[in-house]
């Protein structure tokens, strides 16, 4: 279960963080906090996939070695039903192939252990800006081609008006 739930509004940017290490869990909340983004952590990529179906988030921090759903599955998971959603993978030195994969397979960024709050810091405030940007695009698409079907709707409803009965 999540451990902090997001206030979700169009100003604040959540940031969903899967890590099984409760000590790291704790800094990186602390760390993304302090940027003043919303949090929600979850312990694996389970309970990732399970908050994602419920609530939203703007990116998506996981670290690659997790049980029950690891990062490059969970990274797969979050592809396959949430489309192009911002991803970073928490990564040491010796996942470097891993790492490689992630990418290859559409992580947005990734950061080595021990973290780096300075990069931690550009690569969050970036994605999350990503995911934001993703999100309007995203709301704005539907929008508009459900504005261009109503005005065609119109166009056919104002030509069938002005037919004579008989020619219908």
């Amino acid at each position: 279960m999540p451990e902090s739930i997001p206030i979700t509004d169009d100003t604040r940017r959540t940031l969903l963080i899967a890590e099984d290490d409760r000590d790291l869990q704790n800094v990186l909340r602390v760390m993304v906090e302090r940027l003043g983004y919303a949090v929600a952590v979850v312990n694996d990529g389970i309970e990732a996939m399970n908050y994602l179906e419920s609530h939203s988030a703007d990116a998506v921090l996981s670290d690659i070695c997790m049980p029950k759903m690891d990062g490059l599955e969970l990274l797969l998971a979050v592809r396959g039903k949430h489309g192009d959603l911002p991803f970073v993978l928490l990564t040491s030195v010796e996942e470097r192939q891993s790492v490689v994969e992630a990418l290859r397979l559409g992580a947005t960024d990734f950061i080595n252990k021990p973290i780096d709050v300075e990069l931690l810091s550009l690569v969050i405030s970036r994605v999350l800006e990503i995911g934001v940007r993703k999100k309007k695009l995203r709301k704005s698409i539907p929008l508009t081609l459900s504005e261009k079907m109503l005005s065609l709707l119109q166009i056919v409803s104002s030509q069938r008006r002005k037919q004579p009965k008989n020619d219908r």
